[in-house]
């Protein structure tokens, strides 16, 4: 494969003086804007935050995690993680059905909520995780995620519901 060089001399101009054939390559010049352009204003904060989500009594309570990481993450629970551009609903593999409902209704509401408030865009989703299936727009919050623990919580997840099968199938052998 061969190139061509081809020597051009190099034109320097004034911000907005260049030639008629400079603008004309770039679709045509128009006015510089008179004022600074407005941004659409959000309050939220500029970190993530992560609530514990657990259910008693058919309500579900939720208390915020301050400096948390992977090790948090409880399976036998439910957390909700804002991360001011999206929110997650994380479910983990022992919650209960009633736990995990719960926890997507309120993530739900939660952002709905946040948008009115803080000025995120309403339109936005919510995303539900399942514990061991994290997405890496999930994991990018939580400071050296390790894939070998998640590893290990399916290994375990798997090996009790084994454990479980098994016991059931001696419960119906001894009936």
């Amino acid at each position: 494969s061969h190139t061509a060089e081809v020597e051009k001399p190099l034109l320097v101009c004034s911000e907005s003086h260049g030639s008629p054939s400079f603008w004309a390559a770039l679709g045509g010049q128009a006015r510089y804007p008179a004022a600074k352009q407005e941004q659409p204003t959000v309050s939220a904060p500029a970190f993530s935050r992560l609530f514990h989500c657990a259910e008693f009594d058919g309500a579900l309570h939720y208390t915020e995690v301050f400096n948390f990481c992977q090790e948090d993450l409880d399976c036998y629970d439910c957390f909700l993680l804002d991360c001011c551009s999206a929110v997650f609903g994380w479910l983990g593999l022992m919650a209960s059905s009633a736990e995990q409902a719960l926890t997507i209704n309120t993530a739900l509401r939660y952002h709905q909520l946040q948008s009115s408030v803080d000025g995120r865009s309403a339109h936005e989703s919510v995303t539900i995780v399942r514990a061991g299936y994290e997405p890496p727009s999930f994991t990018c919050h939580f400071p050296q995620w390790k894939e070998e623990c998640v590893a290990t919580l399916k290994e375990t997840y798997e090996r009790r519901l084994l454990l479980l099968s098994t016991h059931l199938e001696h419960l119906d052998a001894d009936r």
